[in-house]
């Protein structure tokens, strides 16, 4: 059944409660953890989220919100948290979680053809996000007064937010849905095993994005103008970032990131090749997920991306 109309109702009652005067209420996209609404006010332009998540997924709009706060406070490349229903808890809104944020414009651009400076602008935004403190692993405790991972150590952080996560789990890679869409793979993928394990440890993580596709970076004149979406957002290495950020846009892309990330072009180069290798992980966990979601062409974008990279 459409839950639409139900949802623009209680979007409506959340704004109203909020003081704001509602012009217009538009639906935009259904995420993997939330609806996700645009609200015209008199006042500005705001979305409002509601929790609807997939299987396997739970909102966390107090540990999100916490920390867009304190990175808003040193890049304005992020929507601002405005209020939720934990803030403003006396709005009756039929028992749904919810928050409220400014809204960020901009155009989306085409995946893998992100412009030079649009990456070099998202590079100087990670960096500061990736300088907040935290503490922990893994996907957050949902408070906002600290960035808190749920787990206690990087590879049980690390299962937390990716669905099979090969090879920090115990399932062999031929029992992995990608050995099912493209056995061929497999001999090619087996001797990154190795590697990749050595990429992690239990030196201390920093918050990630972890989910840096297109239409998470709206731009502007060609600059970018918001780092949107942080619902994936986790502690963990740095190199999640960069090979989520390769996975979706290729190493062209992450080499202008990394030019706008760091000066040190010794730590660029280390981050472009562990970029290079966690895209591996990141794709396989994709590749679950397209079967967990029913999402073929995903798939297929994996075994794409896949065989060009490895």
């Amino acid at each position: 059944m459409d839950k639409q109309p139900e949802q623009s109702t209680t979007v409506q009652q959340i704004a109203a409660g909020l003081g704001f005067t509602v012009h217009q209420i538009d639906f935009l996209d259904q995420g993997s953890t939330s609806a996700v609404w645009r609200v015209q006010t008199a006042q500005k332009a705001l979305v409002v989220r509601l929790a609807v998540p997939h299987e396997g997924k739970t909102a966390c709009f107090e540990g999100e919100a916490g920390l867009r706060a304190q990175l808003f406070k040193l890049d304005a490349r992020v929507a601002q948290p405005v209020a939720s229903n934990v803030t403003h808890p006396h709005l009756a809104t039929a028992d749904v979680e919810w928050c409220v944020d400014s809204f960020v414009a901009g155009e989306t651009l085409a995946r893998g053809a992100l412009p030079k400076q649009v990456c070099h602008d998202l590079g100087e935004v990670l960096a500061k996000l990736h300088a907040l403190p935290a503490t922990g692993y893994g996907l957050l405790v949902n408070q906002r007064d600290k960035i808190v991972g749920q787990a206690d150590n990087v590879v049980e952080g690390l299962c937390t937010r990716l669905q099979d996560p090969w090879p920090f789990q115990p399932t062999e890679l031929q029992a992995h849905p990608i050995a099912q869409a493209a056995p061929h793979l497999l001999p090619r993928l087996e001797p990154y095993r190795a590697e990749l394990l050595a990429l992690l440890n239990d030196d201390a993580g920093v918050p990630l994005h972890t989910d840096l596709h297109e239409r998470q970076m709206p731009s502007v004149n060609g600059r970018l103008n918001g780092l949107l979406d942080f619902g994936d957002a986790m502690v963990g290495p740095v190199i999640c970032d960069i090979g989520s950020f390769m996975g979706f846009h290729g190493a062209a892309q992450v080499r202008w990131l990394l030019e706008g990330y760091t000066n040190d072009l010794a730590r660029r180069n280390e981050l472009l090749a562990q970029g290079q290798l966690w895209g591996i992980v990141t794709s396989l966990h994709h590749a679950s997920r397209a079967i967990t979601l029913n999402l073929p062409k995903r798939m297929s974008r994996v075994i794409h991306f896949l065989e060009e990279n490895i």
